[in-house]
């Protein structure tokens, strides 16, 4: 089966040492001096989509969910199963979020040991209110809360293999803050570092940063939302200790920094989120303490706002996550005293449809959200009194999978 859950494992040469198809022979005439085999895979409460490299097809691969199956016998263990390779994506109902599996790859020449393989939690620690960013065919983690703040950075070319580019970048260990991609450049802005910062920091490739300005003209402020709109950033809202706030600035630069918009009609608040969509700026939800929003705004020009929706379907929260993906905005997780997990879209702004109200992953808040090779991706973030380093991916806000790597040997 092919789409778009395989387009990650078959177009990333990390994932599985891929090589160019080529024709399959008989069995008798498949390569016998392998002696390891990289699978990889998205997992689900019902099933798994895995990939094996183009050089064992041809090979039969055998599953089952029972531990002791004799895999040679496979239709007679629980969810036993057999593939003959043929470079597409697998799908397997033996490995699911909750239950274990046991892979045999074999040729005429020889079968490989068993593996049962497990879901591989990244390196990086456990974390909130941390950013992620999709930049220069990457994913990269930036900062945040894992006990005490972080300035380490963090990147992925598929999401499961992760490199710590620098454990301690130029710019103060902080939480709260914004990151995004701006003029082929990353960007952070403002957070808590202990106290609040108004500073702007670039990188031309994600390890070395150059500080634009130590105090920009806005506030100092943590739990505000940047975005990109309109050639220009756009910071909105956010916390400054004394002061919650519902201003608007722009900057063409991240340097000079235009107030828009003192006091937008939307209450000051922080946790909420923005989003570029539709040829719009939206701002959804969010809140202050104990006050929790679910209003929708949008704004044709960053400066001026309307009210979409004064009160949406989905229950008012902070802390929550939104992204544009198949033309649509998309709200999950987040917290109104209690965690959510739920996952609701929209066209509109208006209308609203709960797609979820209990998604795979755990309840939590100040996650992050992101939308690449047509999935939404949710990383770590914070539940009820743990955090998380996991990362999962879904190309509907339904099915919502882990990844996994691991290797089959042939003795």
């Amino acid at each position: 089966m092919k789409g778009n859950l395989a387009v990650v494992l078959i177009c990333s040469a990390i994932f599985c040492g891929c090589v160019p198809e080529a024709d399959i022979g008989t069995n008798n005439d498949l390569p016998k001096n392998i002696s390891e085999v990289t699978i990889a895979g998205w997992v689900g409460e019902q099933n798994s989509q895995l990939m094996l490299p183009a050089s064992v097809d041809g090979y039969e691969f055998y599953r089952s969910s029972e531990e002791n199956c004799d895999l040679m016998n496979y239709a007679s263990c629980a969810h036993g199963q057999m593939d003959i390779l043929v470079s597409e994506a697998v799908t397997d109902t033996a490995f699911t979020l909750t239950q274990s599996a046991y892979y045999v790859l074999k040729n005429s020449d020889k079968t490989s040991n068993i593996l049962s393989p497990v879901i591989k939690q990244p390196d990086f620690s456990k974390r909130y209110a941390h950013q992620t960013v999709v930049f220069k065919d990457k994913i990269w983690l930036i900062g945040g809360h894992d006990g005490t703040e972080k300035n380490d950075i963090w990147s992925s070319s598929d999401g499961i293999n992760w490199t710590l580019e620098n454990s301690a970048a130029a710019f103060s260990a902080r939480f709260g803050h914004q990151s995004l991609v701006y003029k082929n450049k990353l960007w952070l802005i403002g957070g808590d570092d202990g106290s609040y910062k108004n500073d702007v920091w670039s990188s031309a490739e994600g390890i070395t940063w150059e500080l634009e300005t130590s105090t920009a003209k806005f506030s100092a402020r943590y739990g505000h939302q940047t975005q990109v709109f309109k050639d220009k950033l756009w910071t909105v809202g956010g916390y400054t200790g004394p002061e919650i706030l519902n201003d608007v600035w722009s900057s063409e630069d991240g340097i000079t920094w235009s107030l828009e918009n003192s006091s937008a009609d939307f209450s000051a608040r922080l946790g909420h989120q923005l989003v570029n969509f539709d040829d719009k700026l939206w701002l959804i939800a969010g809140g202050f303490g104990t006050v929790f929003n679910n209003d929708v705004w949008s704004s044709i020009d960053g400066a001026n706002w309307d009210l979409v929706k004064a009160s949406a379907a989905f229950p008012a929260r902070y802390g929550h996550q939104s992204v544009a993906f198949n033309n649509k905005l998309w709200v999950i997780g987040g917290h109104d005293g209690s965690r959510y997990n739920d996952v609701w879209s929209s066209e509109d702004g208006i209308i609203w449809t709960n797609h979820t109200n209990a998604a795979s992953f755990d309840a939590r808040m100040y996650a992050q959200s992101f939308v690449i090779n047509n999935m939404i991706w949710l990383i770590a973030g914070t539940g009820y009194g743990e955090s998380y380093n996991d990362i999962w991916t879904s190309v509907d806000g339904v099915v919502w999978r882990q990844g996994f790597i691991d290797t089959l040997t042939f003795p």
